[in-house]
Order: C-alpha cells, then sequence, then structure tokens
C-alpha cells in the first residue's frame, strides 16, 4: 500500500475537487431551498460519479488496514449518577456498496404533476445536501469509512463471495481529465490488491 498511498491521497484531493465544483455548479454556495430539477439530475449524476470513485479508493485503503477485534475497545464503565446522554440525530452513513434500485412508478407519478402546480420544475434539496456533506466528510477524512469497508470485505470474503468487479466508469464529461484518469486507473488496482479471492476468471 505505501506505494499506492500517493496515488490514493491524490484521489481524494481530486474527488474534493470535483465535489466542490459539482456543489459550486448546483448554487449549494447560496444556500437555496430547492433546485430546478436540472440541476437536480446534474447534481446527482455527479454525486453518483464521485461516490463511486471515493468507494474504489476506500478499497485500497482498507486494503491495508488491519483489522482489529470486532468488539472493539471496551466502552468505559459510566457513573450512574450521571445524566444519560441526550438523544442527537443520527448523521447519515456513506453507502460502501448500495443496492441498484429501480421504481418502475417513477415515471408515472412525475406525468401525474399538475401542469398548473406552482413547483413543477422545482425540487427539494434536503436529500441531496446531506449526500453532498456525507461525502466531503468521507474525502476529508476517509479512515472510519475505510475501516468500514475493511469490515465489509472480509465478511463478503469468509463467506466465499466471488472477486468484486470493478466496471470502468462512464459518462465523466463533467469531470476533468485528473479525474478522468484517477477513474481509469482504480479497476485494476483494485483487482490488484485482492489477489486472493475467487476470481470468475
Amino acid at each position: 500500500m505505501d506505494r499506492m498511498q500517493g496515488f490514493v491521497e491524490t484521489g481524494l484531493a481530486t474527488a474534493g475537487r470535483a465535489l466542490q465544483a459539482a456543489g459550486d455548479r448546483a448554487g449549494l454556495h447560496l444556500a437555496p431551498d430547492t433546485l430546478t430539477r436540472t440541476a437536480a439530475r446534474r447534481l446527482h449524476s455527479s454525486l453518483r460519479a464521485i461516490e463511486t470513485l471515493v468507494r474504489r479508493l476506500l478499497v485500497l485503503i482498507a486494503a491495508s488496514l488491519e483489522l482489529e477485534d470486532r468488539k472493539g475497545p471496551a466502552s468505559p464503565a459510566r457513573d450512574r449518577q450521571s445524566p444519560a446522554p441526550l438523544p442527537v440525530r443520527r448523521a447519515r452513513v456513506f453507502e460502501l456498496m448500495p443496492l441498484a434500485t429501480f421504481d418502475p412508478e417513477a415515471f408515472q407519478r412525475m406525468a401525474a404533476t399538475p401542469a398548473h402546480a406552482p413547483d413543477r420544475n422545482h425540487t427539494g434539496i434536503r436529500l441531496l445536501l446531506d449526500r453532498f456533506h456525507t461525502l466531503r466528510a468521507v474525502i476529508e477524512d476517509p479512515a472510519r469509512a475505510a475501516r468500514r469497508m475493511a469490515r465489509l470485505l472480509a465478511r463478503e470474503k469468509q463467506a466465499g463471495a466471488l472477486k468484486p468487479i470493478c466496471v470502468p466508469q462512464e459518462r465523466l464529461y463533467r469531470f476533468d481529465a485528473e479525474f478522468g484518469l484517477i477513474a481509469a486507473a482504480l479497476p485494476g488496482l483494485v483487482s490488484e490488491v485482492m489477489p486472493t479471492w475467487y476470481d470468475t476468471g
């Protein structure tokens, strides 16, 4: 992993710049409550591409980690007289291996939207903004997500799962050349750091 450390650092920095550029194009710095549907689709597409690149970088980091005891260190005993911690809102967790989903009724719902609706051309931004901030947090501090990825890959390998396959990313025309070069190199590097997996080839 030592020889890949520079590549990973460069990849994360590139992903960070791409994320900032995507946010700027969508006008997130203006703190809008809504986005046009076109802007929302573009931001969603950019986030998905950056998330894919970051996940593959996390695999490279995870390959170098020595897994700790799954139970982890024991939690310190809490004084029974001390007040219980206040509940906090659970932060969005970065999805390491999202499942592909398809909603066959989505197009029917869009078509059923009244033509005279005042916000027909706008959509809420909260979910996209949550994804944006979650992704930025992982890029800035990937250690925790990398440990989660290492545990996930260890479970998959122990269960006899086939070696994960990273297909080349497509439709990267919104990103700069450096992003494209890193994305193109990642499938081979991910395969390289997992040589002991079962392979379909």
